[in-house]
């Protein structure tokens, strides 16, 4: 009988505690918002998530064009391997997926539609994202990831607003030939 009741204190108080955690979060959310995943936000205004975008600088990564998931041992620098295991032991498990998988390194250059002139365009194919299990503090997470010399910029998930319709009171009005 003892041991139940302490497997039932114990249960008790991780959920207690879990709450207590994720009860200082508190999701944020606007009319018209829109956003790559949840974010959220503590007392202290700081952001969380579970997706943070980054961009190498250079070639970092070995994966084949239009695979989205990224296998840590096709990660061509070891300093980089050990910063991802820092993360992982500081916020725990996420996993790597690159953001655009049909791009491949190197593919810079397209025809232009219109004109038919070969034009340079930004390189996308260095794009990953870290999707961790639990939200994590975005700005931190974004920090180590700059220190890297390897990474050109990291951030959260893009928050945009919508707007529905404009400031026109004739738009709505179906009797009113508003275009011209």
């Amino acid at each position: 009988m003892k041991t139940n009741t302490r497997i039932t204190i114990v249960i008790l108080l991780t959920i207690l505690m879990n709450s207590l955690l994720f009860g200082q979060l508190t999701r944020i959310t606007a009319p018209n918002m829109m956003s790559e995943a949840n974010v959220y936000e503590d007392a202290n205004k700081s952001m969380y998530s579970t997706l943070v975008t980054f961009k190498f600088k250079q070639k970092m990564v070995d994966v084949s064009t239009g695979a989205a998931n990224v296998n840590e041992n096709g990660i061509l620098y070891p300093a980089f391997k050990q910063l991802l295991n820092s993360l992982r032991s500081q916020y725990g498990n996420f996993s790597i997926k690159k953001a655009i998988p049909n791009v491949a390194w190197g593919d810079t250059l397209k025809i232009n539609k219109r004109t038919n002139e070969l034009v340079r365009v930004n390189d996308l194919s260095q794009i990953y994202r870290l999707e961790f299990e639990e939200p994590v503090p975005v700005e931190e997470i974004a920090d180590i990831l700059k220190s890297s010399p390897n990474v050109k910029y990291a951030e959260g998930p893009i928050v945009a607003y919508l707007t529905t319709s404009p400031d026109d009171p004739w738009y709505e009005d179906e009797d009113y030939r508003w275009s011209f």
